[in-house]
């Protein structure tokens, strides 16, 4: 995050300031979600030090998908996008099985050899034609925040500045006490279960033990079933 400030954000903020013709020493307000390393004492700390004008809002635990502005309306048109360009892919290859008559289905296509080398190009053709669609931040940004509270009315901004002048509005940035450090922790060991489909020879197996640490559903016995331990065996029943 430290690396992230100095060679993203700052370079960034330059160009908007020099873009807009603002103060040199205009302040930078900083949207983070309610990640470990964005409330850690270590990150703030490093802020307030170096760069005191940068300012942070966290967006509460859980409500990314309501608050944040990447989520709400770039993720996803940008999954969407990367579905649509599967599933064309997918319709392609059934059009030309049915016009040669050679019917294998979609499960030769469908390893990660095939899907791998395409993904990337489906992912910069989605977002290319996202970065076409400036709007939509600009609807996000009306969503998430404007819609609550106009940040570019000048009578509420100056209400703001006059209640944390008379202390009745806290100035300190509000750190979240919920933490969405677990839930991707999570979504991280998913996505590493689903990459391991094919086997690596030059790494050493590992038996007897299991590498991840997720919790194991217990399977729900339908239909028909037999029961080994149920089954009686009889030893002295003719082998004939």
């Amino acid at each position: 995050m430290q690396q992230w400030i100095k060679e993203v954000l700052l370079p960034y903020s330059e160009r908007r300031i020099h873009e807009h013709n603002l103060p040199r020493d205009s302040h930078i307000i900083l949207l983070l979600d309610a990640w470990a390393v964005h409330k850690s004492e270590e990150f703030r700390l490093f802020l307030q030090t170096h760069f005191p004008h940068i300012h942070l809002v966290y967006v509460p635990a859980n409500c990314t998908g309501q608050l944040q502005v990447a989520d709400v309306v770039l993720q996803r048109p940008f999954k969407h996008g990367i579905r649509q360009r599967f599933s064309l892919w997918c319709a392609d290859i059934l059009r030309e099985q049915v016009r040669t008559n050679d019917l294998l289905g979609l499960a030769p296509y469908l390893k990660m050899s095939q899907i791998k080398p395409r993904l990337l190009e489906w992912v910069v053709s989605s977002w290319s034609k996202l970065q076409q669609g400036r709007d939509y931040i600009k609807m996000g940004w009306h969503s998430c925040v404007t819609s609550m509270f106009d940040v570019h009315d000048p009578v509420k901004r100056a209400q703001v500045v006059e209640d944390v002048a008379l202390q009745q509005l806290e100035a300190k940035a509000f750190i979240p006490a919920g933490d969405e450090e677990v839930e991707e922790a999570n979504e991280s060991e998913h996505d590493e279960d689903e990459q391991k489909d094919e086997l690596d020879i030059l790494k050493e197996r590992q038996f007897g033990s299991r590498k991840s640490a997720r919790k194991r559903q217990q399977a729900h016995a339908f239909g028909h079933q037999l029961v080994s331990s149920q089954i009686q065996i009889d030893s002295d029943s003719d082998s004939n």
